[in-house]
Parts: C-alpha cells; structure tokens; sequence
C-alpha cells in the first residue's frame, strides 16, 4: 500500500469518528450488524476414461492379447493424501495380458478419458509389469496431435488438463524390442497401465542430471538444507567417505526425482533426516552382492516426514529394506514407502518395506508410517519377508525396553513365494521378533489387501510369522487373502494373524498378550496346518512361553482344497497352549486339532484354555 492510500484511509476514519461525535450518544447508525451470507461450494473432480475395444491392435504372431476390466471401464475419482485422485475401478488398474508374444511383437490400444472436472487438474501415466519380462518389454503413450512419450521410467510426467478440452484420447502400445535374446522364452507378463491426476498444481521433483554436489556441506554447520537430487547424491558420496552425519541435521525442501538410476546406499547414517513431507522418487536398488536400501544402516539416527516412491529392488545373498537394511537405536516417523517391486535371485533373501531388520539395545521407535504397493517376487526363494520388517532383535543384555511400533500400516502387499531351499516366513507386518527382544509392543497397526500366494515350505502370518519374543499387540488388524494349497509340507502352517506362537525360549520372561485384534483373512490350504487367527499355536516342549487373547476375532474362511490333509479351524489350525478370552470366530470349529496330551477347557463364561 503506498503512502498516498494510506492517508486517504486515514481521512475516511477521521470523519466517521466526527460524525460519531456529532450526533450526541445517538450511536444506532454506526453500532447496526450487518450481517453477510458467504456460500462455499467444494469444486468437483471428475473424469471417466475407457478402453476403446474397437481400438485393440497387434502384430500378426502376438495371437493372445487380452484385455481385461475388473467391473467396469469408467474410473471413480478417490481422493488420497495431498488431494491427490487417482481414476480406477475397483482394483485400480486395467490389466492388459500378453501371451505367445516373440521380439518385435507389438500391442496397441486407445484410451478415451473425459474430464468433468470444474477445477484445474493435472494427470499422468504410470505403468507397471509384473514378472521377468519387465526387463526388457517397452512402453509408449501418445495424445492426440503429440508425439509419443516412451514409459522408460515407468511414468509420464504431470500434464496440465487444459479446461476448454474435456475430452482426450490416449494411444497407448506396448512391445517386446526385436533384440530381445531366448533368456526370456516362455516367461509372462501382465501390464497395468493406471491413469491419475493431482487437483491443482503439482510440484515438480528436481530430477537427477547424474553428477553429484557436495559443496554445501562444510565441518562447522549443523544444519543442512538439500535442493536438488545432486545435492541429495553428495550426500550420500560423503556418508560413504566416512562422515556418519552425527549431531547432523539434513532436510529436505524439494522433491527429488533419480530418473530411475541405480541407487548406491548410504552406508552409515546417525544424523536427522527431515523430509519435510518431500519426495525421493524413482530410483533402483542392486542388493545381490551386498545390503541394500535408501540407507544401509540407520546408527541411533532420525527420519521423519518422508516419502520413498517408485523404487525397484533386486535381492540375492542379502537383506533389503526401502528406507534401511538396518536400524540400529533410531527413530522413524511419518515416513511412507510406496510402489516398491522387489525380485528375489536367492532364497537366502530378506525383504522388507520400510527396514530390514532392527537391532536395538534400549528404545527405539516406530510411529505414524505406511508401506503401500508393495509387491515381491520371491519365485526363487526368500528366508524372510515382512511388510514393515523381517525381524527385530535386541543386543547385549536382555533388559526390557519400551520399543514401539503405533499406527503402522501396510497396504496392497502382495508377495508370490516359492520355498528353495529350507523354510520361509511371511508376515504381514513383520517377519518376526527375535526371541532375546523383550516386549515390542504393536498399536493400533494394520494389514490391509494382503496377497500372499505360497509354494514348496513357506509359513505365513497375516500380521507377524513368528512372533520369537514375547509380543504385545493391541488393536490391530489383518484384511487380505493367503494361499497356501500350494506348500507341500504338513509341517509349515498359516494364520490370519500369527504363523505360530514362536520358538525362542523366553522362559521366565512371561506370555504373549494380544487385545481388541482382528484378522479378516481367507486362507487356502492343502497340507499346511491354517487357522482364522493363529495357523499352529504350538510351542516346543519345555518351553513355558504362553499367550493370552483377549477380545480377539477371526473373521475369514479357511478351506482346505480337495485332498488335503491339512488341519484347519476358524481361530486356530492346531494348538497345544493359549488362554482365549471372548474370542469369536467365523466358522467352526474354533481349534481344528489341540495335540495329543493336551486339553481344551471351557469355562463357561467365554474363556477357553488349553493345558497339559
């Protein structure tokens, strides 16, 4: 405002307060409401978008190509986190199956989407392929007047939807590249193209040029702001020259894109990393000669409000976490892990969303995080997989702690598991807690869209497989299906909830205790003993580790295809020990089988015990 206006203000507010005077205590005319109605009306995101089967083309020796929409062709806005919409129907995508496909063979169809939005927009195109070939198939979209745009990372960028062009149409094509060699004869692939878009402005990550920028770093600051990816990168070049980053503050106030490189881990971390709510995007891990992950190991450090995304892993001999291979005495919060695709090449593997394992000696805490679009592919085998962790244990002394996992949640994991050599756990949420780790305790954490499918000697657990130390959860939950018709041992078992009750000794240290759980799994089975809550609630003998449930419910079915053998029940396949407190489940009967020389008590008053 300049000065000008300003004493020109100050004139008007001069002669109100004269006028006031003048009239003599008669204040009705400057003292009335005037009262002012103000509509607020939220704006409208909407856009359909449709296949046009008319436009489905291939070459002449593609002789299968499928397409494939789970309800219906129109996609539904769905706001998620930021406002962000993402169009899809009910599972998300629109799955396009290739078959008989040789190199040069290419597909081609057009999309049709129609934006009924009365607010500004802007959309983009993300693909994903499942399974070996996505090594070497190719992807392009074109809009209508525009040149084609090759998905080499697996996403377009964000494109403003101008607002006098409601309607666009996409040609989209996918093909097998003519060089191609016979490595990939007979392997498949199912390609899922998703279409989203952002209300409003997007910000755009800066994206990697390939250098590396350590100058703004020196020794005498402790504080550090990064802008770009390179300055990101140098980061980690000075983490692995030796600087830990301790006493160390880094944060973040841009998103980063790493175009899809490979990703070297920053071997030791013991500062703070503030994210600031940005993103670290695009990027590949190679854990096959060696750990793996954004971080190696988290030292008595800090992360918070950060997000991982779109980030390709391949693990062999090693253990693999998005965030962390490690952490050690740290701390994570509001951290989210998402569009994560992990291939196994040894069933020595460890694979985890979030961290792969954490090793603690007194606290360490784990709050307010997610992991989401998780998929692993362990057709050659993995020891462990969990959604958050494989494991957790504690060093030294064996004195109790106050480690907390709160508000945990694991969305839309989906793991394809095949047993090669000795037996693997799957847990939902966590692989399993080592038996010398005293009381993690697990709140309010969930399970959501769990997708396990299981072949060879594999045990899962919705939530945890093997639950070694003694565990607390409360108010946790499980949603999700889990096949197992296809594990081959009468030894290996699966449950909604637990895998079993664990192994570790832990004698004297006291039970399990889980409150107010649920598991809503669907479970399959052919040999593998499967129960709605816990699959084999079974302990070694001598060992006197027990568990209380109470106000726990098993709300799946459990089947057990034609010819099994296996033994299943709607809250626990086979036990020998547990106390369950106005436990509830969907079918009967509530244990399939209690061991020989053991008993199950009812008291009448909703409380079963087994004993010996």
């Amino acid at each position: 405002m300049n000065s000008k206006n300003k004493m020109l203000l100050s004139s008007i507010a001069s002669i109100a307060l004269c006028s006031s005077i003048a009239v003599g205590g008669t204040f009705a005319l400057f003292t009335s409401e005037q009262k002012v109605n103000v509509a607020v009306t939220a704006g409208k995101v909407k856009v359909t978008a449709e296949i046009l089967e008319e436009s489905l083309k291939t070459s002449s020796s593609l002789s299968t190509f499928t397409y494939e929409a789970k309800e219906e062709n129109n996609y539904t806005a769905n706001f998620e986190n930021g406002g962000k919409a993402t169009f899809s129907n009910a599972d998300g995508v629109q799955v396009l199956t290739l078959a008989n496909v040789t190199p040069g063979d290419k597909a081609e169809f057009q999309l049709k989407a129609t934006n009924e939005s009365n607010v500004s927009i802007q959309y983009r195109f993300t693909w994903t392929v499942d399974g070996k070939l996505s090594e070497v198939l190719e992807a392009t979209v074109q809009e209508e007047n525009a040149e084609a745009v090759k998905l080499t990372t697996n996403k377009t960028e964000w494109a403003k939807w101008e607002d006098a062009d409601n309607v666009k149409t996409f040609n989209l094509a996918v093909y097998l590249p003519e060089t191609v060699d016979n490595t990939y004869q007979e392997q498949k692939a199912s390609i899922s193209f998703l279409f989203e878009a952002v209300q409003g402005n997007v910000e755009m990550p800066d994206e990697w040029n390939g250098t590396t920028d350590t100058t703004w770093y020196n020794d005498e600051d402790t504080t550090f702001t990064l802008s770009t990816a390179e300055e990101l990168v140098g980061l980690a070049e000075l983490a692995n020259n030796g600087n830990t980053f301790s006493g160390k503050t880094i944060e973040l106030e841009s998103n980063m894109d790493l175009d899809g490189k490979q990703w070297t881990p920053i071997n030791k971390f013991a500062g703070k990393l503030f994210g600031n709510d940005h993103l670290i995007s695009n990027f590949s891990v190679d854990a096959t000669a060696a750990h793996g992950g954004f971080i190696n190991t988290l030292e008595w450090g800090t992360v918070e409000d950060l997000t991982l995304t779109d980030i390709n892993a391949t693990v062999g001999d090693y253990r693999f976490g998005a965030l962390a291979r490690n952490i050690n005495q740290s701390n994570i919060e509001n951290v989210t892990v998402k569009n994560v695709n992990v291939t196994t090449t040894a069933p020595s593997a460890f694979v985890a969303g979030l961290f792969g394992h954490g090793t603690v000696n007194s606290n360490m805490e784990v709050n307010n995080c997610t992991v989401e679009n998780l998929t692993v592919n362990a057709e050659a085998g993995a020891s462990l997989i969990g959604g958050i962790t494989t494991f957790v244990q504690k060093n030294g002394t064996e004195a109790e702690g106050t480690n907390i996992f709160d508000n945990i949640n694991v969305k839309n994991f989906k793991v394809i598991v095949k047993d090669t050599d000795g037996v693997c756990g799957v847990g939902g949420l966590v692989g399993q807690t080592q038996s010398v780790w005293q009381n993690p305790r697990f709140n309010n954490c969930s399970v959501t869209d769990l997708d396990v499918t299981a072949m060879g000697q594999v045990d899962v657990g919705g939530f945890m497989c093997y639950p070694g130390s003694v565990t607390f959860a409360e108010n946790c939950t499980t949603e999700g299906n889990i096949d197992v018709s296809g594990v081959t041992s009468a030894d290996c078992y699966a449950g909604g909830f637990f895998g079993d009750y664990g192994w570790g000794d832990n004698i004297g240290k006291g039970d399990h205790k889980v409150t107010s759980c649920s598991a809503n799994v669907n479970i399959i089975t052919k040999y593998a003993s499967a129960g709605g809550f816990v699959g084999s609630g079974t302990n070694s003998e001598g060992r006197n580790k027990n568990i209380t449930l109470t106000n726990c419910e098993a709300k799946g079915t459990v089947t057990c295809v034609e010819g099994g053998t296996a033994n299943i029940g709607g809250f626990a396949g086979q036990t020998d020990r547990g106390i369950y407190i106005n436990c509830t489940v969907a079918q009967e009967p509530f244990i399939g089988k209690v061991l020989d020389g053991y008993t199950l008590n009812d008291d009448g008053n909703g409380t079963l015990t087994v004993t010996k």
